[in-house]
């Protein structure tokens, strides 16, 4: 169980470098649980980045990582991948993530406001 909402905790959005950073905004984690609650299990593969890590991993200089507003998710198979796209607009909420970037084994999943909104790319 998790100590952000039911299953997920705030450990799976830490950095992965170890250096402590995990400021996640809990909108995202709240939005993640409504995915999860759709689709069933999702793992985060990456969460918040420390500025460090994300140059390692190449993220760009203004990643939402940085702030805590994104995440990465594992997509198995393209039905998950779609499942989770089609998850994204919800009946309480409404569209939950209005920046989405496709890789080709994970999603990732924006709530920033300070960049462009309804968006979606590929890497």
């Amino acid at each position: 169980m998790g100590d952000l909402t039911k299953n997920f905790s705030r450990n799976e959005f830490a950095c992965w470098c170890r250096c402590g950073a995990d400021d996640i905004d809990l909108r995202l984690v709240d939005y993640l649980q409504s995915l999860r609650d759709s689709v069933g299990p999702i793992k985060v593969t990456s969460g918040v980045r420390c500025k460090l890590y994300n140059a390692q991993v190449g993220g760009s200089d203004d990643s939402a990582h940085l702030s805590g507003e994104a995440a990465d998710i594992h997509c198995p198979s393209g039905e998950f991948r779609y499942d989770i796209i089609h998850a994204n607009h919800h009946e309480q909420f409404g569209t939950l993530f209005d920046r989405i970037g496709i890789g080709s084994d994970f999603i990732h999943l924006d709530i920033s406001q300070s960049k462009d909104n309804d968006v979606i790319w590929v890497y």
